[in-house]
C-alpha cells in the first residue's frame, strides 16, 4: 500500500509541474499580446508600413519571400508573417490567390483538410484594392486557422498572414489590415 501512495505522489507532482508549465506559457502569450504595437517600414519596392504586435521575432520560416515573422508564444502557435513576392501574372490576380495559398500550405507545412472559410475583395485603409481570405487547415499536430491579406503593387504581391489555433478574431486581423503603401 505504501508503494501505491508513493507512486500517486510522483504522478501528482508530475501533473502539478505540467500544470505550472502550461499556465506559464499561457501567461506569456497573454502578456505578449498586451504589449505595445510597433510600426514596421519596408523600404524596398513596394514601400509599405505595417503595424506589428510586439511579439518575439522568429527566424524559423519556410517562406523565402518573408520579410517579417513574429510568434506570440514559444511554441509558435500564433504567428504573423509578412512577405513580398514577384507577381507572375497580373490578371486576374485575386482569382488565383486561394489556389496559391492552398498549394503553399500543402507544400511547406504538410497541410491537409484545407477549407476556405471565406474570401473577398476589400480595400485597405489607404484605398488600395486587396483580397482577404481565411483558411482552416490541419497541420500534422494541430488544427489551425490562417487569415490572409494580399495586395498588389509595383508588379509584386504583399502578403500578410496571421495563423492561430483559434478562428482569427478582429484583435489579430487588425495587423494585416494595417498594411499601407507609401
Amino acid at each position: 500500500m505504501r508503494k501505491g501512495g508513493k507512486t500517486m505522489r510522483i504522478i501528482l507532482k508530475g501533473v502539478l509541474i505540467l500544470f505550472v508549465v502550461a499556465m506559464t506559457l499561457a501567461s506569456m502569450r497573454v502578456q505578449q499580446t498586451m504589449a505595445a504595437d510597433t510600426t514596421f517600414a519596408y523600404d524596398k519596392s513596394p514601400n509599405f508600413t505595417l503595424t506589428l504586435p510586439s511579439w518575439d521575432k522568429s527566424p524559423n520560416t519556410k517562406n523565402p519571400d518573408s520579410v517579417v515573422r513574429l510568434a506570440a508564444d514559444p511554441l509558435e502557435v500564433t504567428t504573423l508573417d509578412a512577405g513580398v513576392s514577384v507577381l507572375l501574372q497580373e490578371k486576374p490576380f485575386f482569382k488565383y490567390m486561394p489556389k496559391y495559398v492552398i498549394a503553399f500550405l500543402r507544400r511547406n507545412y504538410d497541410a491537409t483538410g484545407l477549407q476556405i472559410l471565406y474570401e473577398r475583395d476589400i480595400k485597405l485603409s489607404d484605398g488600395t484594392p486587396a483580397y482577404e481570405c481565411e483558411i482552416k487547415w490541419n497541420h500534422p499536430a494541430v488544427l489551425l486557422y490562417t487569415y490572409y491579406v494580399h495586395a498588389f503593387k509595383d508588379k509584386k504581391v504583399v502578403t500578410i498572414a496571421v495563423t492561430s489555433d483559434e478562428q482569427i478574431q478582429d484583435t489579430l486581423k487588425k495587423y494585416p489590415l494595417s498594411l499601407k503603401f507609401k
